[in-house]
């Protein structure tokens, strides 16, 4: 019985380490993403639910980013 408990807490413990790690990789690669001057993009779902005419601003927006990027980088 003391093996099954110690076997059950050592798995707990493995699965927890692992999904704290993977977590803390996506945040610090968000970050990183971020202090390049970068942005998330939105969800998909975000995007369906925006009104057509607003996705040229959008857009817009998006490539006078990259634009801008890409003079940084040179």
């Amino acid at each position: 019985m003391r093996f099954l408990a110690a076997a059950l807490l050592l798995a707990f413990v493995l699965i927890a380490t692992f999904d704290v790690t993977s977590a803390q990789s996506r945040i610090d690669r968000s970050a990183a993403w971020s202090r390049l001057g970068g942005s998330r993009l939105l969800p998909r779902r975000m995007y369906r639910s925006l009104p057509q005419n607003d996705y040229q601003g959008m857009w817009d927006k998006l490539i006078d980013t990259a634009d801008s990027q890409s003079d940084v980088d040179m």
